[in-house]
């Protein structure tokens, strides 16, 4: 299951509709149907029910809601670690594969700037035509 499934499934309980969480998602509801399917195949369950008076959550649906605000809430929290952390403790390498051209007016001031920001990073440059770039990739 994808984070945006959960997300979308999230909006749905949310939302109870179907329709306003599609326009929320902006989406068809056909999609987020779709989606829903897929995520109930998954689960093994129904999650909600269709009712006069919009969706309800099965058991097993309040359950997945649960584990899915978790799981969002985790997801999230670690994306806010990586882009709290400091540019400056990135390292490792960066193979770049470009033409002459590149190299000699574009990449110096670039690489320049690059370097100051992420001191860590070693940059590896690699001058060669565009078919020897493409089959290097």
């Amino acid at each position: 299951m994808r984070i945006e499934q959960l997300k979308d499934f999230i909006e749905i309980a949310e939302s109870s509709s179907l329709s306003a969480a599609a326009k929320k998602l902006f989406v068809t509801p056909q999609a987020l149907s779709a989606s829903l399917g897929k995520m109930e195949n998954e689960a093994g369950a129904k999650l909600l029910v269709r009712g006069q008076f919009g969706i309800e959550l099965t058991k097993e649906g309040d359950i997945f809601l649960d584990t899915a605000q978790k799981i969002i809430r985790i997801y999230e929290a670690g994306l806010s670690e990586i882009h709290a952390r400091p540019a400056s403790d990135l390292a490792g390498a960066l193979d770049v594969y470009v033409n002459l051209v590149l190299r000699s007016i574009v990449l110096p001031h670039l690489f320049r700037t690059f370097n100051q920001q992420f001191p860590h990073v070693k940059i590896r440059i690699y001058t060669q035509n565009r078919h020897q770039v493409y089959q290097a990739l």
